[in-house]
């Protein structure tokens, strides 16, 4: 695998009814049937020219590394609101390319509003019953206290 970009696509409720996102979530785009989305920038690109996925005060940055893992890069801050932005990048970066291991780099991410902890975690169980190994590394300390009291210590690297 290259460390091309990852293809993310949007689509609505219909395509979540028939199994598209991760089990017991709701949709990970959070919006009803043809409400518009929110398309990345033209030529928003991020380290290893993945496609920059933009919420309003968090990018999402996916990559491939040479052994096949995925790797998303967090950069901002996570309000409640932006996990749905989250929780469909996980599930697009797993459909697509069904990694063996996944890494959640939280590097540059600045704060993690108080219940998108809780929300987080939600989404890495629910990735983790796919097969997929996910690894949360480079935490910031008050973020990393706030992932282990949601019950994330298991992906905390």
């Amino acid at each position: 695998m290259s460390g091309g970009p990852i293809p993310f696509r949007t689509h609505g409720a219909a395509h979540h009814a028939a199994g598209d996102g991760l089990p017991g979530l709701p949709h990970p785009q959070g919006r009803r049937a043809g409400a518009p989305s929110r398309p990345a920038a033209a030529g928003d690109t991020g380290r290893g020219g993945g496609t920059v996925i933009p919420t309003t005060s968090l990018s999402i940055t996916p990559t491939i590394r040479a052994a096949g893992a995925v790797a998303l890069f967090l950069r901002g801050s996570v309000r409640r609101t932006d996990t749905a932005a989250f929780a469909a990048a996980v599930t697009q970066a797993l459909r697509a390319h069904r990694p063996p291991h996944m890494e959640v780099d939280l590097s540059g991410l600045l704060e993690l509003e108080p219940g998108a902890a809780d929300a987080i975690v939600a989404v890495l169980r629910a990735a983790g019953q796919s097969g997929t190994a996910i690894v949360v590394r480079h935490v910031p300390g008050p973020v990393r206290q706030q992932l282990r009291v949601a019950g994330g210590e298991a992906f905390l690297a």
